[in-house]
């Protein structure tokens, strides 16, 4: 029962929730995980001498350990504890010759998979092959993540900038731990904390360990950045190997208490009646996580993604050039191709931050003949956006994604970037905008989005899936944007608002409404514009004060015209009412006339 219940815990804690319910690598790391630690509780006891059933079991943790790291290398965080856990029996099984042979075995049994199957898929050359994998020394490569920087987090020529220290991982760790478990389920780990300590040492240690490689030594080494919410969900992954420890420590907290309640005797019938109570609610006290997580880990009519694909990339024409940064809009657009489309799909797409892997350029040339790519400009670590549109101009119609400007700001210089499915459509200067066509694009594009859905996602995040709010987001900014520039401000606010009925603290849409309302319409409205800044300032982060200050004057700016036109209105009622009263006497005369 016990156990049960501490299971249960586990599996309602939000991130395997959450995590249970995706088509992700994660799961099944967890499992084997899970399969490992087992297993090496099993083998834990100290003995004399080893019988053949426990050298076969050793054999299958050795079996577990290399495929389990083959499918995920985190995995490997967790074997110190695993083998503190088995050290003594560990050596009783390498002292033989025979125990080395089932060791070795096993673990190379484990590794054959993956290497048989990459090698094997490889071999076929299909048209995109990650690492172009050949043979074993190609299949150890990408075992290792050599494109990664073997032992680094991110995609060599990809890696972020890091504004936090390694410790700063600590307290969002902790942060997240207590929306995982429940405030009652970190009670039951603190008193677990103490059990172990106190009746079980090794066991303490093998989970301390766990919880100290896997959890906190693994998030400082990594370090992934924290300051936004995409960032933050891929962090959240990471959780999930450190809290298979953590739930060791809460189950030993509740067979504690069940201990405990389980001694007491008594005669009374109230009295057990109580205790038959207490059990009742510690076997059933996983409804606690059940219940506070459910609203954020239900997916249930959770389309948002099949949305964006829809409204995005399915939009364009058949035969687009597109070129995309990011992993939302790639992994949808990867899925749109091989799964709605079932292969069959013309577009071009490709993401140019990988054209500095040496084995890019050769695929992409290969799937796509009629592709020019063009050799880096000097100074240059690899081949632009830009100069693939100027290789490739007149042969499709092109599509870049937004994050590729910020990259990429050439993009801007020489071209129109037209906002369209939620990508820009790349036009030369001069071209005809089709502003109307372009109208009725965006009315249709609004009326298509489930606000419901994007609500949810604001409200539960971090999501993987706030990412494509932001797209949606941005797409109405920039839509605005382009409305401003050619003096068309009522679609302009039109656009604006839609992006904060999105997100409410998109601080540029916020700032762009206080521009517009306060220094674009004929008859400016200060007061509106200010009510906007004033917003834009109550969003803003740590590190961002130079953008409130900004505000600020420009505030202090419209107050001073606001008052200066409240002063001129009111110089022109006095000239009005004293022409009414010269007025007066004139008619008052020209009546008596009559």
């Amino acid at each position: 029962r016990v156990a049960f219940s501490a299971s249960m815990f586990l599996a309602f804690s939000l991130i395997f929730w959450m995590y249970a319910t995706k088509f992700e690598v994660f799961p099944l790391n967890n499992l084997l995980a899970v399969l490992l630690m087992l297993l090496a509780l099993k083998l834990n006891q100290v003995k004399a001498k080893l019988s053949r059933r426990e050298v076969g079991g050793f054999g299958l943790l050795a079996f577990l350990a290399g495929f389990a790291f083959t499918h995920h290398q985190t995995i490997l965080f967790i074997f110190p504890a695993i083998l503190f856990l088995i050290r003594k029996n560990i050596g009783l099984l390498l002292g033989t010759l025979h125990g080395w042979l089932v060791a070795v075995v096993g673990l190379l049994a484990g590794v054959v998979p993956f290497f048989g199957l990459l090698i094997w898929i490889a071999s076929s050359k299909p048209a995109m092959n990650w690492g172009e994998v050949e043979g074993i020394s190609g299949a150890f490569a990408a075992l290792v993540r050599k494109d990664f920087g073997t032992f680094s987090s991110f995609l060599v020529g990809n890696a972020p900038v890091v504004r936090q220290a390694p410790i700063d991982q600590i307290p969002f760790y902790l942060h997240w731990l207590v929306f995982d478990f429940s405030v009652i389920g970190i009670l039951f780990v603190l008193v677990g904390i103490w059990y172990l300590w106190k009746f079980e040492r090794r066991l303490f240690w093998f989970v301390t360990l766990g919880v100290g490689i896997s959890g906190f030594g693994f998030l400082m080494y990594a370090n992934f950045p924290i300051s936004d919410s995409f960032n933050q969900a891929t962090v959240r992954r990471f959780h999930m190997l450190p809290n298979l420890f953590i739930a060791i420590f809460l189950a030993f907290g509740l067979r504690f208490l069940y201990q405990r309640l389980a001694a007491i005797t008594v005669r009374d019938g109230e009295k057990k009646i109580g205790i038959i109570l207490g059990k009742v609610f510690l076997f059933s006290i996983f409804l606690f996580p059940l219940g506070m997580n459910f609203s954020k880990a239900d997916n249930r009519g959770n389309a948002l993604t099949e949305q964006y694909t829809q409204q995005a990339y399915s939009a364009t024409p058949d035969n687009a050039l597109i070129l995309l940064s990011g992993d939302i809009p790639n992994m949808t657009v990867d899925y749109f191709r091989e799964v709605e489309m079932g292969g069959s799909d013309h577009r071009i797409t490709f993401t140019p931050g990988q054209f500095h892997l040496p084995w890019f350029t050769p695929q992409l040339t290969r799937k796509y003949p009629d592709l020019a790519v063009p050799a880096p400009m000097p100074g240059k670590q690899f081949t632009t956006a830009t100069q693939i549109i100027e290789a490739n101009w007149s042969k499709w119609p092109m599509y870049v994604g937004p994050d590729l400007v910020v990259n990429d700001p050439e993009l801007e210089e020489k071209f129109v970037l037209y906002p369209k499915h939620l990508l820009f459509l790349v036009k030369q200067k001069g071209d005809d905008l089709k502003l109307e066509e372009w109208r009725t694009e965006n009315e249709v594009l609004w009326k298509g989005i489930d606000l419901l859905q994007i609500r949810n996602v604001k409200r539960n995040v971090p999501l993987f899936e706030e990412t494509i709010v932001f797209h949606y987001a941005r797409h109405f900014h920039n839509s605005g944007y382009v409305f401003e520039e050619v003096g068309l401000f009522d679609d302009a606010i039109r656009e604006y608002k839609r992006v904060l009925e999105l997100d409410p603290a998109f601080k540029e849409a916020l700032a762009a409404l206080a521009r517009v309302y306060g220094e674009k319409l004929e008859q400016p409205e200060y007061v509106t514009a200010i009510e906007y800044l004033g917003k834009y300032q109550s969003v803003l982060k740590k590190g961002e004060e130079e953008y409130g200050y900004a505000a600020a004057a420009k505030i202090a700016e419209y107050q001073e015209k606001f008052a200066k036109s409240l002063q001129e209105s009111g110089a022109e009622s006095t000239n009005s009412a004293m022409q009414v009263e010269e007025a007066s006497p004139t008619a008052e005369t020209d009546e008596s006339h009559d």
